[in-house]
């Protein structure tokens, strides 16, 4: 690269970076706790405090991975998601998509010519005598 477009890129970069917006002001003097801090931590957390999954996840997989080696940890999860998939296909309702009220519609939009080919129309002419 030879030295203008180099100083041109970095010109350009230090205007770019001169007009952005600040990203983070913080307060000047020193910070005093709210008083209501733990409670707020408490209620934002209680939806999130009983869920366990990941460090269940994470010691199934490691004891599968001490038995039987580490790849046999995406076999286990590969089993896993197809039996879902199969609990899934037989539970849920097999038809859910409603019929179209205007068929007729949907066919001519679907047999519509493709973009840049022509179409030729033939048109009576009337006389207006």
């Amino acid at each position: 690269m030879t030295w203008r477009p180099a100083a041109l890129i970095l010109a350009s970069s230090v205007v770019c970076l001169s007009c952005a917006a600040p990203l983070l002001k913080l307060p000047a003097g020193p910070g005093a706790p709210a008083s209501d801090a733990q409670d707020a931590v408490t209620a934002a957390t209680a939806a999130c405090t009983p869920v366990s999954s990941i460090s269940l996840e994470m010691s199934v997989s490691g004891s599968i991975a001490g038995l039987w080696g580490w790849r046999a940890v995406f076999v286990v999860a590969a089993l896993v998601m197809v039996a879902v998939s199969g609990w899934l296909a037989a539970t849920l309702p097999h038809d859910t998509i409603e019929k179209s009220p205007c068929p007729t519609a949907e066919r001519s939009l679907l047999s519509s010519p493709s973009p840049g080919t022509t179409t030729h129309f033939a048109y009576e002419a009337s006389s207006a005598d």
